[in-house]
């Protein structure tokens, strides 16, 4: 016998369909609780939603359409602080977890923002960190070739003593920019964050970011649906914070990220994942 019927969304009603024909649980093998946001990565990618993916970042990025990330963070691994300090006991002690990890010259720092600005939707946000001797020199250069305009900073307090041979380092500062073009009100429901913040740093990671914080501006900045990208994800406190907050996420790290076993990638038939234009006639065959 065969059933047919009009599906009202174009795009969730066959994939759910297709899923209950086959007896299978939704969510569990699509790995997402929105469906539209399997749009987010292109047919045949190897990474995975709401997943710590082992990834070069603009590997990544390579695989996310156009237009269909909200908000992203961004943590450059650059060498700033190592480089102006010259110690001389790189690697020693407490800067050892901070040498091991895979350094970003200019070049890879402007073609990591060039990407992000191509997966932002229009008016979207990237929260980008920096150290504050590339906040006295300037990041302008990073966005050059991008639709990225700075709009806000706020300063991160750790609340532990760092480095330094004059004053000691116990801040670090995020870089607030909007994808053209510059909306405030509709892009921003959380006028209450401050722009000095006051949380401690974790010990994930050499470079662990606040989780309060980054669930503040997530929260503030994207609506159920959307999703949050980070594709230097380190200790991917950003996929917890997005957890919390609930929202959807991609992202990974070169370093720190996880495998995707066979048994973890969902199948999904071809033609279930091309985007469909307009509510379509579907068949079900008993």
């Amino acid at each position: 016998m065969i059933h047919y019927g009009i599906v009202i969304n174009p795009i969730q009603g066959p994939i759910r369909a297709f899923f209950a024909v086959m007896d299978m649980d939704f969510e569990r093998h699509t790995g997402n609780r929105r469906i539209h946001n399997l749009n987010v990565l292109l047919e045949g990618s190897d990474y995975k939603m709401n997943f710590r993916n082992l990834a070069d970042g603009l590997s990544l990025l390579g695989d996310i359409n156009d237009e269909s990330v909200t908000t992203a963070f961004f943590d450059p691994q650059y060498r700033g602080v190592l480089d102006k300090l010259n110690y001389g006991n790189e690697g020693v002690n407490r800067g050892v977890g901070r040498c091991s990890l895979t350094q970003m010259d200019q070049d890879t720092i402007k073609a990591f923002m060039r990407e992000i600005g191509r997966v932002l939707k229009p008016s979207g946000y990237l929260m980008l960190w920096v150290d504050k001797y590339h906040l006295c020199e300037g990041v302008k250069c990073w966005a050059e070739d991008t639709d990225l305009i700075q709009v806000d900073m706020i300063t991160w307090e750790k609340k532990r003593i760092g480095m330094g041979y004059r004053t000691r380092h116990k801040s670090e500062f995020l870089l607030v920019f909007q994808k053209s073009p510059l909306k405030a009100k509709a892009t921003w429901t959380d006028r209450s964050i401050p722009d000095v913040w006051a949380e401690p740093a974790g010990k994930e990671h050499p470079h662990c970011k606040p989780i309060e914080l980054q669930k503040r501006l997530i929260a503030a900045t994207t609506k159920p649906g959307d999703v949050v990208l980070d594709p230097a994800a380190g200790s991917f406190s950003v996929l917890a914070a997005c957890k919390e907050v609930g929202r959807d996420f991609i992202g990974g790290d070169i370093q720190f990220g996880e495998k995707i076993s066979n048994d973890e990638k969902p199948y999904l038939p071809k033609e279930l994942l091309i985007p469909l234009q307009k509510p379509q006639q579907i068949a079900f065959f008993n």
